[in-house]
C-alpha cells in the first residue's frame, strides 16, 4: 500500500461513544436530580414540622385566657386615660406613632404599664391591631382580665 492511500488521522471520522456510557451518564444525571429531589423534601419536612413544633409549644405554654388577649377590645382601648397636653410644657416631645410633636390641646394617651404617651388617635389605631406598646412592646391586657387573672 502506498503511503497516500492510508486516510491521515485528521482526516479520520470521530469515533462515536458507545450507548452504553451514554446511558450511564444519563442514569447519573437522573440519580443526582432525585437526590436533589429527596434532600428538598425532607428538608421541607423538617422546616415544616420544627414550625408546627413551635406554634404547639407556645399555644401550650400560654394560658388559655392570654390567647383569646392578644387584642385589646374597643372599649377597653378608650377604658385607658387620656390627658390634655399642656400648651405651656414647651417641651418638643412627640408622638411616636405619627412622628408629630405634641401640640397645645392634643390628646395623649399615657400607657399605664410604661408611661409612654401617644397621641390618642393614634394610639388607639395601634392597639386595635396589638397588644403591645409601640415603643417598647410591653404587653397590655385589658383590665377585666387583668384583675380576674389573680
Amino acid at each position: 500500500m502506498s503511503p497516500l492511500s492510508l486516510p491521515s488521522p485528521a482526516q479520520a471520522p470521530a469515533p462515536h461513544p458507545p450507548k452504553s456510557a451514554a446511558l450511564d451518564c444519563n442514569t447519573a444525571v437522573v440519580a443526582a436530580a432525585a437526590a436533589c429531589a429527596f434532600l428538598c423534601a425532607v428538608g421541607l419536612n423538617s422546616t415544616l414540622r420544627c414550625c408546627v413544633l413551635q406554634c404547639l409549644q407556645r399555644a401550650l405554654r400560654e394560658p388559655v385566657g392570654r390567647l383569646s388577649a392578644r387584642r385589646l377590645r374597643k372599649r377597653d382601648v378608650l377604658a385607658l386615660p387620656t390627658s390634655v397636653h399642656p400648651s405651656s410644657s414647651g417641651s418638643n416631645v412627640g408622638c411616636a406613632i405619627c412622628l408629630v410633636d405634641f401640640g397645645d390641646g392634643d390628646g395623649v394617651r399615657i400607657l399605664p404599664k410604661c408611661g409612654h404617651g401617644f397621641h390618642a388617635a393614634c394610639v388607639d389605631k395601634w392597639l386595635l391591631s396589638h397588644s403591645s406598646c409601640p415603643t417598647c412592646r410591653v404587653r397590655l391586657d385589658p383590665p377585666h382580665i387583668a384583675t380576674s387573672v389573680v
